[in-house]
């Protein structure tokens, strides 16, 4: 539950980062093991599989809307986990504090015994993803909420006690504990960028999010496409014009400070993948922020496609931009080398555009690099501007296999690019100039 600290603020307690989860396919082996023993106890023949689901952006809440504004979040979470995946609340759940739950296999969460890993995962997939995408209101207020879960091993409810709840609180705590921030300044930034994500959240739900594809074209042959690069906005209604829509330069700046990226990245790449499927020869790149670049229970289905259907997989290009704020690298070199295993491609854009963005290139090992349009723009004004052009469109081409200028916008920009040596070109003028539009071969 909450706490007061002793300044009269609410805190909420903050577990070890030590990870005790197991994976699925121990626990149901376990489970497997306890039934074909002659002597098994009556626990053992019971024990089912057991995940936690932890509200990570309460305290962030707590802070921009008031206690109780945190704790109906608490409550409608705690409702839409029992509503929807709950037969039986005293057996199959457990409420362990306001952002902590326990959640059994029952009948209306089902983990048999002989389930896959990929199967037990993408049951965990659905549940962040059916609880986690409408937002919660009250009082006038709305919000989302930042979910994760994993699988953990835990004795069945009746049988807990302190120590069982205290290792669940540990296992499920995923970020350091949150400093309140008495600042205004940060509380209405937080308040805006969650209007946004909510409006963000209400496009998607009811259908009103337009998708479109910006082709990445060779200089020598405007027919010929490396991939198309996705370009998308959302609005909150279909009738509202191009420039009342929220545009992915606003809205992915706000999900990203909220935590609350996948938001869109899954439903991005989702809708990506259908397309795929349903034109065969297109080459097609969804970008995803650094936030996303994780292998845990969000991209269960991914993964699984990706894995049963090879050539949809060589067929998709997935971009990261360089100035993305990434908190753990490894997790991202892990994510991308497992996308590349699969047979996809992995593009980094903004290349140059930060001091330290090569920690990003390096750890996402990508297949193409995007030069950062700021060079292009500076190519303009003279050669001094264009020398930095073609060191950098030099340096992408040894981190990459293909090098691309990013930020066509005018003829001109074409010939600055030509003369830098790229090889591959991207920008509003090559769309509007219709080339590249037919699919993509490379």
């Amino acid at each position: 539950m909450l706490a007061l600290s002793p300044s009269g603020g609410h805190r909420f307690f903050a577990g070890l980062h030590a990870r005790t989860t197991v994976s699925p396919r121990t626990l149901i082996s376990s489970i497997a093991s306890a039934h074909n023993r002659t002597d098994a106890t009556a626990s053992q023949l019971q024990q089912r599989a057991c995940a936690y689901v932890f509200i990570g952006n309460l305290p962030q809440l707590s802070q921009a809307y008031g206690i109780d504004f945190a704790m109906a979040v608490s409550r409608e979470v705690r409702r839409r986990l029992c509503f929807s995946f709950v037969r039986t609340e005293s057996t199959d759940f457990a409420f362990l504090r306001d952002d902590c739950y326990l959640l059994w296999s029952n009948e209306s969460f089902p983990v048999p015994v002989d389930s896959s890993l990929t199967s037990a995962c993408e049951r965990l997939e659905s549940l962040l993803a059916h609880v986690a995408k409408r937002p919660i209101v009250y009082r006038g207020i709305a919000a989302l909420v930042q979910l994760h879960s994993d699988w953990i091993d835990v004795r069945p409810p009746a049988e807990m006690d302190s120590t069982d709840v205290e290792l669940a609180l540990w296992t499920a705590q995923q970020c350091a504990e949150f400093e309140p921030m008495e600042l205004d300044g940060w509380r209405h930034r937080y308040r805006s960028d969650m209007d946004v994500a909510v409006r963000v959240a209400d496009a998607l739900s009811r259908g009103f999010l337009s998708m479109s594809w910006r082709p990445v074209v060779g200089v020598y042959g405007g027919s010929t496409s490396l991939y198309h690069s996705l370009v998308a906005s959302a609005g909150p209604v279909p009738e509202e014009s191009r420039a009342d829509a929220v545009r992915d330069s606003l809205y992915g700046p706000c999900l990203e400070r909220l935590g609350l990226a996948r938001l869109w990245d899954r439903h991005a790449m989702r809708k990506t993948l259908a397309i795929l499927r349903q034109r065969p020869a297109l080459r097609l790149g969804v970008r995803l922020s650094t936030q996303s670049a994780h292998c845990d229970h969000w991209w269960t289905s991914l993964f699984a496609a990706l894995q049963t259907e090879p050539m949809l997989a060589s067929r998709l290009v997935v971009e990261f931009s360089a100035s993305g704020a990434v908190c753990a690298l490894e997790a991202m070199r892990k994510f991308c080398s497992r996308l590349q295993a699969l047979g996809c491609r992995i593009a980094v854009r903004n290349l140059g555009c930060r001091d330290g963005d090569l920690a990003i290139v390096h750890a996402c090992r990508p297949d193409i690099a995007k030069v950062d349009p700021s060079f292009l723009r500076r190519a303009r004004g003279g050669e001094f501007g264009l020398e930095g052009l073609q060191e950098m469109v030099s340096l992408a081409g040894h981190l990459a296999t293909y090098a691309v200028v990013d930020g066509i916008e005018r003829e001109e920009d074409m010939h600055l690019a030509l003369r830098a040596g790229a090889q591959w070109l991207e920008g509003s003028f090559l769309e509007s100039a219709k080339l590249g539009r037919g699919e993509a071969y490379a």
